[in-house]
């Protein structure tokens, strides 16, 4: 979308897309996002690179038959990228309480080549760092539902049940040094690794080797996302504060920038992002400082909506992508949010136009195209033997402008009037003037609108299925036996009335205030003592006019 919320290009034919943004690749920026097969906290699938025209560029996965994992895919200057991967591996956790063979979810990430797809860097946490400093148990493992919905069982007994004891998230490379920073979301750490896979030093966490100097919430934050360095050692990241309903360590989520003292080895927060709602997500989020300015972009994850800051923490921007009653249910959720001013879309589709002519309007639109200023609606007297000859090419100079109406929303329409020309197309036109694409040429005597017989088929199905469904009802409730096998009656509508409405007269008012009795019971069916009775004297009924 673009910075007034308006929809820039949708797509869905990818399926399910994580960590959508904008990237540069050997000086051309991409669209590039993960798609495949999500468990719940992790996913196996691979990474796709959209050019300017929105077409398939690369498909990028990683080596060894390995499923990329939807956590991260980050390219870096060197024309490579980082990946995260989860590999089921064999490990002894007998401290647990696993007797035999146990089994955990390594975490990977790999840094491969683009253009050759071989691995140039690889790391495994299984091999730096112990299972005992773990902040996410096998129980509260056990409490996320797999891909069904269901509760795992037999957490760390087999590779399918496998114990996420690291969780990987975010991998990020400062270029100049070749150091990796990767962000632990179960042992609550900000990791720096060296080029040969050995640890430098460790942010948070059970093994936290910096001396915090902003009273414990430096390094206090938990489950977070997202972690990114910046220069002069500031780092960012989301810190959830949170893992499910039990496993809760603080009252909100916030958006970090720490300034780290590599020397000193300490750590302090220079700003916190905390929304006026104090928001606290169990999943995703992400942190981006805006270049050229002292904004940043906070994504809330789970919670579907991204707020913009200042540099005090006010809020400049807050955008809820759902309604917010829905937040609760997971339905709608943008694992990051990002923002770019760089990206150039230029679709190899041509515009689209839609005309019904009922509606006298025609209406125009250009998925994903980002240049477009105006549009121009141009008309044409032709007989329609030349419009199928293809004489509405882009060079045919015989249109001629009717109307412009300025790009601001995704789709524009035009009013058509009587006096227009038959033959109606609509040009996209940027800010230097130059013509970037037509749309097809239609008739607007005809439209080109699909037509509305499908639409009205399964409306006209549905009132009769409703209908007959109702009839089958009315008609059980009259023919078939009641209590003691008698045949019910039909219910009197005045038993939904009220009593002293203008529809009920010559009312005793002395017998007004006993209930009224009219052979049905409170539930509707016959009172069979009473109908067998027969006693007037117990019915009251008011007379209807």
């Amino acid at each position: 979308m673009d910075s007034h919320g308006e929809l820039v290009w949708v797509e869905d034919k990818y399926g399910q897309a994580m960590d959508f943004k904008v990237q540069q690749y050997r000086g051309q920026n991409y669209l590039t996002f993960w798609t495949g097969s999500d468990t719940g906290t992790f996913g196996t699938g691979f990474y796709l690179m959209l050019d300017s025209s929105y077409q398939v560029y690369k498909r990028v996965k990683p080596t060894a038959g390995l499923g990329g994992d939807l956590h991260e895919f980050s390219i870096t200057r060197d024309g490579t990228a980082l990946m995260t991967v989860y590999e089921p591996t064999s490990a002894n956790l007998s401290t647990f309480g696993i007797s035999g063979q146990g089994w955990i979810y390594d975490s990977i990430f790999q840094e491969i080549d683009i253009e050759t797809g071989e691995v140039v860097f690889e790391w495994r946490a299984s091999q730096h760092y112990d299972i005992e400093d773990t902040f996410h148990t096998i129980e509260a493992e056990a409490r996320r539902p797999d891909s069904s919905g269901h509760e795992i069982a037999h957490i760390g007994e087999s590779p399918h049940t496998a114990w996420d004891f690291f969780h990987i998230n975010s991998v990020d490379k400062d270029e100049e040094s070749g150091n990796y920073y990767v962000s632990s979301r179960y042992m609550h750490t900000v990791t720096c690794i060296n080029p040969h896979g050995d640890i430098l030093w460790i942010l948070g966490g059970k093994k936290n080797q910096f001396t915090d100097l902003s009273m414990g919430r430096a390094t206090n934050f938990s489950f977070q996302h997202h972690a990114r360095m910046h220069e002069n050692n500031i780092l960012t990241l989301f810190d959830n504060g949170k893992y499910d309903s039990r496993s809760k360590n603080a009252e909100y989520s916030r958006g970090l920038v720490i300034l780290l003292d590599l020397e000193k080895m300490t750590a302090s927060i220079v700003r916190e992002y905390v929304h006026p709602d104090h928001r606290l997500v169990g999943s995703q989020g992400s942190v981006q400082l805006l270049s050229g300015s002292d904004q940043a972009l906070v994504g809330w994850g789970y919670v579907p909506a991204f707020t913009e800051f200042d540099v005090h923490g006010k809020v400049l921007c807050d955008v809820h992508i759902a309604p917010s009653i829905f937040w609760g249910f997971g339905w709608v959720k943008s694992y990051r949010a990002f923002r770019s001013s760089s990206w150039v879309g230029m679709p190899s589709t041509p515009p689209s136009v839609y005309l019904r002519p009922r509606d006298k309007r025609v209406y125009v639109s250009w998925n994903g195209a980002t240049e477009v200023d105006i549009w121009v609606l141009q008309g044409r007297v032709e007989v329609e033997t030349e419009i199928q000859a293809g004489v509405n090419a882009t060079g045919d100079d015989t249109f001629q402008d009717l109307t412009y109406v300025r790009k601001e929303k995704f789709e524009t329409s035009f009013p058509v009037k009587a006096d227009m020309p038959r033959y109606l197309r609509v040009a996209a036109v940027d800010r230097q003037g130059h013509v970037l694409g037509y749309t097809e040429v239609v008739d607007r005597r005809v439209g080109n609108a699909p037509s509305d017989v499908a639409y009205h088929f399964v409306i006209s199905t549905c009132a009769i299925v409703v209908v007959l469904c109702l009839g089958w009802y009315l008609w059980r409730r009259r023919f078939s036996p009641g209590r003691g096998g008698q045949k019910n009656r039909w219910k009197p509508l005045g038993r939904f009335w009220h009593r002293k409405s203008s529809l009920v007269t010559s009312v005793d008012p002395e017998k007004e205030a006993a209930p009224l009795r009219t052979g049905w019971d409170e539930d509707g069916d016959v009172d069979v003592d009473e109908a067998k009775h027969g006693d007037d004297s117990k019915l009251n009924m008011a007379q209807r006019v």
